[in-house]
């Protein structure tokens, strides 16, 4: 039998091009990664309810404070510049911040479900412009034509993800249940495309009201450059897509859910009754009754990096004392891990660093950034 040896240059190249790229793909899934020490930035200059921190491509981090209805905004030294924002429903005003986030390089959207719209303000702080959330293809069974769809996230590029509210008709029985969603994405200036229809979140039908379970399951959704990310936190598998709606990946990662436990559900009555002592019967409704599932939903989180890399949060428990993340690319190859500690969430990873809400044991709170280091566990 004859054999060929191929001595094309433009082949050779092609070989040595995939040969790097393998080796870079397996040096990546070996990175492990944690947070130095201290942080090398801490702002909480009277923060009330912190809803999320973004950074902008100016370097200016813009904090969304739920509880004062405003944004703060503070220079890349941490100094105070500016506050947008108050309690309204005139232009630049809130009634609830339900999400903040980067929209664009230097955009910021705010999304305002009471209001049912989403205001757009730039690096300076100034108002771009407002718009209404409102999608016709989110509408579901407790919400009427004029609603926000049950969750909106936006992307540095501009493009949104959208997820609906659950199908069908609002359950008459107490207990526990769960419908379909429709998931969509829009392109930058686009228009959006119905992604598919998902299971959706784990909900509780109570004597008179409706809401999110405990512990329950949901629905995750990020975008990327060029993908939407969904997934419905049953195990830990997470499917892409394009702009047009078609599948083009599976992520998946080996590894048992965890369980729930009685010093987590301790801790959930403690959070109850601090925020609220008339929360003290709902706390007991919920966990001594058995209105809460046995696991914790796989993952809690994403988070698309600077280099729309997609980190996903492993399901958390009140008493851990760490957080895991999973890194992949937007073709679904893991690229490592990063842990960081309980007390802080991350709402943004880049390159060099984390930016997220640090909450110490007394419960005070404040925005921090710390520098990536490569652990040595």
């Amino acid at each position: 039998m004859k054999r060929f040896l191929i001595t094309s240059p433009r082949f050779a190249a092609l070989l040595a091009i995939l040969a790097a790229q393998f080796a870079e793909v397996t040096l990546l899934q070996a990175q492990q990664w944690t947070i130095a020490p201290s942080p090398t930035l801490t702002v909480a200059d009277d923060l009330g309810q912190i809803v999320s921190a973004a950074t902008l491509g100016t370097g200016t981090i813009v904090v969304a404070d739920g509880s004062n209805k405003k944004l703060v905004h503070y220079s890349p030294q941490g100094r105070l510049v500016r506050v947008t924002g108050r309690d309204g429903a005139g232009p630049g005003e809130f009634q609830l911040v339900g999400w903040m986030g980067r929209c664009g390089q230097d955009t910021l959207a705010v999304l305002d479900p009471f209001l049912n719209r989403l205001t757009f303000v730039d690096s300076t702080g100034m108002l771009l412009t407002t718009r209404p959330a409102k999608e016709p293809l989110f509408v579901g069974y407790a919400v009427d034509n004029r609603a926000t769809p049950y969750g909106m996230v936006c992307g540095a590029t501009g493009a949104w993800a959208t997820v609906g509210w659950p199908l069908g008709v609002i359950p008459t029985t107490p207990g526990a249940h769960r419908e379909s969603v429709n998931v969509a994405v829009a392109p930058p200036r686009g228009f959006y495309q119905r992604v598919g229809t998902f299971p959706g979140p784990e909900r509780v039908r109570y004597p008179a009201s409706d809401g999110p379970m405990e512990f329950g399951k949901k629905v995750v959704v990020a975008v990327s450059a060029s993908r939407i990310f969904v997934g419905t936190s049953d195990s830990f598998f997470v499917q892409s897509y394009d702009f047009q709606g078609r599948w083009r990946a599976n992520i998946h990662r080996e590894g048992k859910v965890k369980p729930l436990r009685k010093v987590d559900f301790d801790s959930l009555k403690s959070e109850y009754r601090r925020r609220n002592p008339t929360y003290a019967r709902r706390a007991d409704a919920v966990v001594d009754k058995g209105t809460y599932p046995e696991n914790v939903p796989a993952y809690d989180r994403f988070v698309v990096d600077d280099q729309n890399r997609l980190w996903i949060q492993e399901g958390t428990r009140p008493s851990d004392t760490e957080r895991m993340w999973y890194g992949f690319t937007e073709q679904g190859e893991p690229i490592g891990q990063l842990r960081v500690p309980g007390k802080l969430e991350v709402y943004e990873i880049r390159r060099t660093d984390v930016l997220g809400k640090w909450v110490d044991e007394e419960g005070a709170k404040s925005v921090r950034r710390y520098r990536l280091v490569r652990s040595t566990r």
